[in-house]
């Protein structure tokens, strides 16, 4: 028996591949955009934001960091969505793994 030899190319992506990560990367760009956005506007100095910015701080987060309603809110926020996760998980896994096994 022959053997063949296989020689291994690098495959050039096609038109479709190109299109596909094109239009994937600005989706994630679309839904990335405003939180980087939002993220530089917290770290300018001035309350109302203008361009160009006056100057870069950390004051909004010290500011909320001592803002004892903000504290809480967070807190139960945080409690509520680990709550959520938990039952999810609790309610989820059993319940995928009753339908892969009874079918």
């Amino acid at each position: 028996m022959a053997q063949r030899s296989v020689a291994l190319s690098a495959a050039r992506p096609s038109l479709g591949r190109i299109a596909l990560n094109g239009a994937a990367g600005l989706a994630l760009l679309y839904i990335l955009l405003p939180l980087i956005f939002v993220t530089w506007l917290a770290f300018f100095r001035q309350e109302i934001p203008s361009f160009p910015p006056e100057g870069y701080s950390v004051k909004w987060f010290a500011a909320a960091a001592n803002n004892q309603p903000f504290i809480n809110g967070f807190l139960l926020s945080l409690q509520v969505g680990v709550a959520a996760t938990l039952l999810g998980l609790l309610v989820g896994v059993p319940a995928s793994l009753a339908l892969v096994r009874h079918k």
